[in-house]
């Protein structure tokens, strides 16, 4: 049970950490010295923030092209961790019962 766990999230970080290097976004940033070090915190903060902000500020603007092109790239692209989540979800559900 527990190497179907890792290997789940073996899974997802690599397809995550591609979709999210993809959208030109970097693990290599400038600390507060100025050097560039490697830190996966926001892959792992605004990643997981950034949908859901996106989803709070359709619903107040209301704006249904906006619901109908989120749901499009949730489904579709990887950007969002959630997208991989649903599709590791749906992998195990039909492959490894």
């Amino acid at each position: 049970m527990i190497w179907k766990l890792l290997i789940n999230f073996l899974i997802f970080f690599i397809i995550y950490y591609h979709g999210f290097t993809s959208l030109g976004n970097t693990t290599y940033r400038a600390n507060s010295t100025g050097q560039i070090e490697f830190s996966l915190l926001p892959m792992f903060t605004e990643g997981f923030i950034g949908p859901i902000r996106t989803l709070f500020l359709l619903l107040i603007s209301c704006n249904t092209t906006g619901f109908f092109s989120m749901g499009f790239e949730f489904v579709t692209n990887f950007w969002s961790p959630y997208s991989v989540l649903i599709l590791l979800y749906l992998i195990n559900k039909n492959y490894f019962n």
